[in-house]
């Protein structure tokens, strides 16, 4: 039963920073990694392709911190709306007493 090998995305990422500086031979690369040339090339072009998104503002990762701001935001106003009515109780209830 042949199973395939999954790699990190550390692993891929050091391979492709070695194919790009070319300093070696691809087959040397692939050689001392134990992967195969155009192994190599695949993730070399995918880097390529998917490596300025890295930069891109829109992102996921932006999208959700900007929620998770707005969020925060939302909630930051609710708890000064509760805490203004606690004051307002308060205040209520204290003048109840001098009654």
């Amino acid at each position: 039963m042949n199973t395939r090998k999954t790699y990190s995305s550390k692993f891929k990422f050091k391979v492709v920073l070695e194919a790009l500086t070319e300093r070696e031979t691809l087959q040397k690369i692939a050689n001392d990694n134990e992967i195969t040339p155009s192994q190599i090339t695949r993730w070399t072009d995918d880097f390529k392709k998917k490596g300025s998104d890295i930069f891109n503002k829109t992102s996921k990762d932006s999208k959700k911190i900007d929620l998770l701001e707005k969020e925060q935001k939302r909630l930051y106003e609710v708890i000064g709306e509760k805490t203004m009515e606690v004051d307002w109780l308060k205040k209520r209830l204290g003048n109840l007493g001098e009654l």
